[in-house]
């Protein structure tokens, strides 16, 4: 059977990941399933995965006839990837992967390769997944993971720290998915600490001094003009003070119980969070590393399933390696029940790239299984920023009946959903 492998995990000889219909699994070869196993009838996987350090694993025997041993995530995960994560996400990653070194080390145990791929976040909270990976701690396998760690989340963090961000995703965005020593002068410093860590210091005083240092950081927000877009603090229930539009949302997502929603152009997230409150698996994106970054936080300190992401509407990932395949498009793995996108479709056709009504419905369909509730903005409603002459000729076109004709086109019904004739108007599609 030909597997479809998970990243570039078929370059592993020793443990390469895998799906299985929607399952994640683990198949690990040679001598490394010998230890696998072991550490499996020993309890120390699922002593790892009640520490919320390694994702829970199962065998899985019925698929055990390519690999001496295949191991079973027991629960999906959203598969995003580092050039799509926030800072204050590389910051959170980069200490989840020390203390799972940590642990290791105190076994006597290491990653053969810290891939930043076999990293996910189960909304914010990161998990690791590839328990092939482990192997015996040596001075060459433990130099092997820091250096990993630091070309992965160590040096982007440094670039996002200097609020160079939007550089350091530019950088990761690829098959390799890591950067080169030297990306600047605070990295050249930082790796010199790191290589003097690695020669003087044993393998657990090492990963406390890495731990420390990485704990101490603090991700300042660049001032930004979309992060006060609109308030993010109204209660998440029905409460005096919610505007037509909130109540709207709230209705569509009672009504249609989505088991998993996409929120594009997500601002600070309070529709996103509003989806998760109504019980959908929700991931919400922008373009702006501010708004992420603190919709991060919110959600890591509410505990809430919400997946805060970073990248344009206007380019979101493409499928990366031979046949686009090794890693899938954004479209493809943010696929959701319901999309979102609120207060953003008059932004992109009238500034910007100036996309058509079709070029819009091409942005946001391929993210849509289901559903997609967007919003038109006329001219003349209250709050209105562009004015027909910002795109000339738009006076022409700009209007509800043809928004709703290029959606008509893509989804089987759109329904206007209540408003004046000067508001913005609510439009639900359906496949």
């Amino acid at each position: 059977m030909t597997r479809r492998f998970y990243g570039r995990s078929f370059a592993d000889p020793w443990a390469a990941l895998f799906w299985d219909g929607p399952d994640l699994c683990c198949g690990v070869a040679g001598r490394r399933a010998d230890l696998i196993k072991l550490l499996w009838e020993e309890g120390v996987l699922d002593g790892l995965g009640s520490l919320g350090l390694l994702a829970d694993v199962e065998p899985a025997a019925d698929l055990a006839a390519e690999f001496p041993l295949v191991l079973r995530l027991r629960r999906p995960f959203r598969v995003s990837y580092c050039f799509e994560w926030c800072a204050e996400m590389w910051r959170a990653a980069a200490l989840h992967m020390l203390d799972l070194l940590g642990a290791l080390a105190g076994l006597g145990l290491t990653l053969q390769e810290p891939r930043p791929e076999h990293l996910l976040f189960d909304g914010p909270r990161p998990v690791y997944l590839n328990p092939g990976s482990i192997t015996h701690l040596t001075a060459l396998t433990f130099r092997g993971s820091v250096e990993r760690l630091s070309a992965s989340l160590l040096r982007p963090l440094a670039l996002g720290r200097s609020g160079q961000a939007g550089t350091a995703r530019g950088l990761l965005r690829g098959v390799e998915q890591g950067l080169g020593a030297g990306v600047s002068t605070e990295d050249e410093r930082a790796a010199e600490k790191i290589g003097n860590w690695l020669e003087t210091l044993s393998p657990d005083e090492c990963l406390r001094a890495l731990r420390d240092e990485v704990a101490g950081l603090r991700i300042e927000d660049a001032e930004s003009p979309w992060s006060d877009y609109y308030g993010g603090d109204a209660p998440l229930s029905p409460a005096p003070g919610w505007s037509r539009k909130q109540l709207e949302v709230h209705r569509v997502l009672t009504e249609l119980r989505p088991a998993s929603a996409l929120d594009l152009a997500c601002n600070v997230g309070w529709y996103a969070r509003l989806a998760e409150a109504a019980g959908a698996e929700v991931v919400a994106v922008d373009f702006d590393e501010t708004c992420v970054n603190r919709l991060y936080r919110r959600v890591r300190e509410e505990g809430t399933r919400v997946l805060p992401l970073t990248f344009d509407l206007n380019d979101p990932a493409p499928g990366f390696g031979v046949g686009n395949g090794w890693f899938p498009p954004a479209s493809e793995r943010l696929a959701s029940d319901l999309v979102l996108a609120l207060a953003v479709s008059h932004h992109l056709v009238l500034a910007g790239a100036r996309l058509t009504f079709e070029e819009l419905v091409r942005a946001f369909a391929p993210f849509s299984r289901r559903w997609l509730l967007t919003e038109f903005v006329p001219f003349d409603s209250p709050g209105m920023i562009y004015t027909p002459g910002q795109r000339p000729g738009s006076a022409g076109w700009y209007n509800l009946e043809a928004f709703v004709a290029a959606f008509g086109a893509e989804f089987r019904t759109v329904t206007l959903l209540p408003g004046g004739d000067r508001e913005r108007r609510l439009v639900l599609c359906e496949r």
